[in-house]
């Protein structure tokens, strides 16, 4: 038996329906069907279409034996008296890349997953505001845009390891955990080859973070806005793009470093307490306010005449940045083909002479 596309949708004062022997629900079935709260889905279904259960706002138990089926989007959004879920009897025939599937879900706080998972859909979990921790799969190798996105009781995030101590996990898309703002500490496994944009913006009491060896960029706003006080960078790290440590207040110290050769702009932004970055002899370009305004910088050990381009206004009021002195005043010493932008070093008290 097929349910057909919104069979009872907006069916306001339905609230229990016997789903015995039926196989497929076509999209929006029980859609903003408010009153319904319980779910048995029978071991014939082999398909939920999207929206199915979208809106169910009196929805508290999803109930089932061991199905094998294929999900549509959405089909659990906006259930926001839902609370806990298991899907660990599912086997997904699509492995899980549906989007939406739990976004909107307040009072969502326990779940099990399917054992086939290999990717979470774009803001899968958005907006669970009473999920306190997360285990990935061993299985999981991506999570979509947004996937955690302001999961604002989010604490702890584990990634499983497989039988061989390892992770699938290698891609965290823009925005994953954006806004998670209980989040204390991130672990990311070696297997991570890709972190999106903004994947912790706004993380503010994220201290504690672990990068993956197997990163080669850190992305666009990727901890802009946490409270990290310290950082490792890996030498396979050769890229810092915009803004990916801006505005981190409680910044103090950077080590690694080994193998970045290309800072964009605003890298270090208002970094205020930032005072020391280590093994930066790669470095070959600093973008526009790269470290503007950090004015307790004194530490930074870069190799001045590999300097090939200095943006606008970078290391504008870094009054304490420590460089050689030629009477009296500090100095440093560029090459001679080293092309900069408006002022860089602004209302720093340091000179530029180009001579080498």
């Amino acid at each position: 038996t097929i349910l057909p596309a919104s069979l009872f949708s907006g069916c306001g004062y339905l609230k229990t329906f016997d789903l015995k022997n039926i196989q497929k629900t076509i999209g929006y079935c029980f859609y903003n069907c408010s009153s319904l709260d319980n779910i048995i889905l029978p071991s014939t279904l082999v398909e939920i279409g999207g929206h199915t259960f979208q809106g169910c706002a009196s929805l508290k138990n999803v109930s089932s034996s061991s199905i094998t089926l294929k999900i549509g989007e959405s089909i659990f959004s906006y259930c926001t008296n839902l609370e806990y879920i298991d899907l660990s009897n599912w086997t997904l025939t699509d492995n899980l890349n549906v989007d939406y599937l739990f976004q909107n879900c307040y009072k969502l706080s326990k779940l099990k997953l399917p054992n086939n998972i290999n990717k979470f859909g774009k803001y899968c979990f958005c907006n669970c505001t009473s999920l306190t921790s997360i285990t990935i799969p061993s299985t999981v190798n991506s999570l979509g845009k947004g996937c955690f996105e302001e999961c604002t009781g989010l604490t702890s995030v584990t990634f499983a390891q497989n039988a061989q101590g390892g992770t699938s996990i290698e891609t965290l898309e823009d925005n994953c955990f954006q806004s998670c703002t209980a989040l204390t500490g991130i672990n990311l496994p070696n297997s991570i080859t890709s972190l999106g944009e903004r994947s912790f913006n706004g993380c503010s009491n994220l201290v504690n973070v672990t990068l993956s060896s197997g990163l080669s960029v850190i992305n666009t706003s990727c901890f802009r806005l946490t409270k990290i006080e310290e950082i490792y960078i890996p030498s396979n790290i050769k890229s810092f793009k915009e803004e990916c440590f801006g505005f981190c207040y409680s910044l103090k110290e950077v080590t690694g470093c080994e193998g970045v050769k290309n800072y964009y702009n605003t890298v270090f932004a208002y970094c205020t307490n930032l005072v020391k970055v280590e093994g930066c002899q790669s470095v070959t370009s600093l973008g526009a306010k790269d470290f503007w305004n950090c004015s307790k910088l004194e530490n930074l050990n870069f190799n001045w005449s590999k300097l090939t381009y200095i943006g606008s206004y970078c290391f504008q009021n870094c009054t304490s940045l420590d460089v050689p002195i030629d009477n009296d005043i500090r100095t440093v010493h560029l090459k001679s083909n080293c092309e900069l932008g408006e002022t860089p070093f602004a209302d720093s008290g340091i000179k530029v002479i180009k001579d080498l």
